[in-house]
C-alpha cells in the first residue's frame, strides 16, 4: 500500500499558531505570579490559628527630594 500524503491546510496552521500564542501566555503569567509571589512583601494576620487577611505591599521608589532655595535679591 502506498501512504497518503495529507498536507496541512491554513486553517490547522492556524490553529497550532494560537495554541502556541496560548502557551505563551499561560507560562508568562505562571512566571509572574510565582515572581510575585517570591519576591512580594505580603503580611498575614493570624487570630487564633485563622488567616484573618492578607496583605501585600508594592516597595515604592523613593525619589530624593531636594529643597530649592528661595532667589534673594
Amino acid at each position: 500500500m502506498v501512504p497518503i500524503v495529507v498536507k496541512e491546510n491554513q486553517t490547522v496552521r492556524g490553529v497550532k499558531m494560537l495554541s502556541n500564542i496560548f502557551k505563551i501566555l499561560f507560562v508568562t503569567f505562571v512566571l509572574l505570579f510565582t515572581w510575585n509571589m517570591a519576591f512580594g512583601k505580603t503580611i498575614t494576620m493570624e487570630v487564633d490559628g485563622k488567616e484573618i487577611i492578607t496583605i501585600t505591599v508594592a516597595e515604592e521608589e523613593k525619589g530624593v527630594e531636594t529643597e530649592e532655595e528661595p532667589d534673594c535679591e
